[in-house]
């Protein structure tokens, strides 16, 4: 008597383990589902600081990496008021509506000195290999900006050297754009100065560069100007941004979660009949 006691003791233990492994496989397919239709949302970090180059009325280069001409100014210095190819000017109005970076002269209008090198202007940046408690395999990275170039080319005095305006991206094979003063349409052989004709170049910039792996990156823009030549540009630049998504290391899958829950619920409800089945005959 007492041994079928027992038995129906450790039967009637068996299956109330079950059911309530089978309750709480119910719990893990809810959350499972939830999580599947509920993704993380993309998260974005801007990387680039004072992309902006400060104010109209306080023009900074702060937390930029200078060469040689590389200065900031506001929208309403002569450079970019002038029109011809001694500025910025477009239409009645000039390119930039805010305070932006120049490269090629110190000041004034195209057509001051220096006349020759190269000018730089760069930002380092480090994509992070964590986001919170969560390793990152690679960055979605989004690069914009806004330029403008502008000023003289005379093939006959710099031998067919023409000045240059290109911005590069370690990490990212080639430059990210180029431009010559001798691109067609080329630069006027006069001037610099408001009477020629513009051939100013602008540029709207934006690309996605998709796989970039964490690690440090330098953003840098640079002009060439012919050494010894009667060429001579500026450039401007305007709007500068680094704008990055995280690809995160993945965790076990939702799915993976609904077929461990799936299993469970289904040895509960299994032990639950089998209860149901054994009470008459107790």
């Amino acid at each position: 008597m007492n041994r079928l006691r027992r038995r129906r003791l450790a039967r009637v233990l068996l299956l109330s383990r079950l059911a309530m492994l089978g309750a709480y496989g119910l719990l893990v397919v809810v959350l499972g589902s939830l999580l599947i239709a509920s993704p993380a949302e993309a998260v974005f970090t801007e990387f680039i600081v004072n992309g902006e180059f400060g104010t109209n009325a306080s023009p900074s280069l702060s937390s930029w990496t200078t060469a040689n001409t590389a200065n900031a100014r506001a929208s309403t210095n002569t450079i970019n008021t002038s029109g011809g190819n001694a500025g910025f000017l477009v239409g009645s109005t000039g390119y930039f509506t805010s305070s932006f970076a120049v490269l090629g002269d110190v000041r004034g209008r195209i057509g001051g000195p220096p006349r020759g090198g190269t000018s730089t202007l760069s930002q380092a940046f480090s994509l992070p290999a964590a986001d919170g408690d969560r390793q990152v395999t690679s960055w979605n990275l989004t690069v914009s900006f806004r330029t403008a170039f502008d000023g003289k080319y005379d093939s006959e005095e710099d031998d067919g050297e023409p000045d240059r305006f290109w911005a590069t991206l370690t990490g990212v094979t080639g430059n990210l754009f180029t431009q010559k003063s001798n691109d067609s349409p080329a630069f006027p052989d006069c001037g610099p100065s408001t009477a020629c004709a513009s051939t100013q170049k602008t540029l709207s910039f934006n690309t996605l560069y998709a796989g970039l792996l964490p690690g440090p990156y330098t953003l840098t823009f640079s002009l060439f100007e012919a050494s010894g030549s009667d060429t001579n540009t500026a450039a401007g630049i305007d709007s500068v941004s680094a704008l990055g998504a995280a690809n995160l290391a993945p965790v076990p899958e939702p799915t993976t979660l609904l077929l461990w829950g799936t299993t469970a619920a289904g040895l509960g409800g299994l032990a639950w009949r089998r209860w149901r089945r054994s009470r008459p005959s107790e």
